[in-house]
């Protein structure tokens, strides 16, 4: 295989990961949007006069569990570097308005960082979690322990303000 054929093989690979990362992104935001979607608005487009068949229906209530995985930054991985101050700033700004948003429609998240975002909040928003779970949300460790272990996660959200569940 000639130089340029490999050149061009590689350049084939890059679009063909570009293209499936791209996809993938897609497929979660298509999720998190019908999900968002589900939990805000749905409810209202019942009305508030159901049929009579839809009044002779037995209720029950939809659970929805919502989960948010902050994971460690490793160099090696496309995960921000939350230890960066501006880096840090984006991800306090948008964690608080969607703590915001789940509170305003009486929903909670179960918020679940590694060590390098409970590390960078002590440093630059020690009330961050406080604020958080004074929205009603838990803050509770998620450690692939490849630093450090489940219970120095934990230590480290303590350190930034956090209340972990037992």
């Amino acid at each position: 295989m000639s130089r340029k054929e490999r050149k061009d093989k590689k350049v084939q690979n890059m679009r063909r990961r570009t293209f499936t990362r791209t996809l993938n992104l897609l497929a979660i935001t298509a999720f998190l949007c019908l999900g968002l979607w589900l939990l805000l608005w749905a409810p209202s487009l019942a009305g508030s006069n159901p049929s009579p068949r839809a009044q002779s229906l037995p209720t029950a209530t939809l659970h929805i569990g919502w989960v948010v995985h902050i994971e460690e930054h490793i160099s090696t991985t496309n995960i921000p570097d939350y230890t960066n101050p501006v880096i840090f700033a984006h991800y306090d700004r948008v964690l608080r308005r969607l703590g915001e948003l789940f509170a305003a429609h009486g929903a909670r998240l179960s918020i679940q960082p590694d060590w390098t975002f409970s590390y960078a909040a002590a440093q630059y928003d020690p009330e961050l979690y406080p604020y958080l779970e004074s929205l009603g949300h838990d803050i509770d460790p998620h450690a692939h322990e490849t630093t450090y272990s489940y219970p120095q996660v934990k230590s480290f959200i303590e350190q930034a303000g956090g209340h972990p569940t037992p």
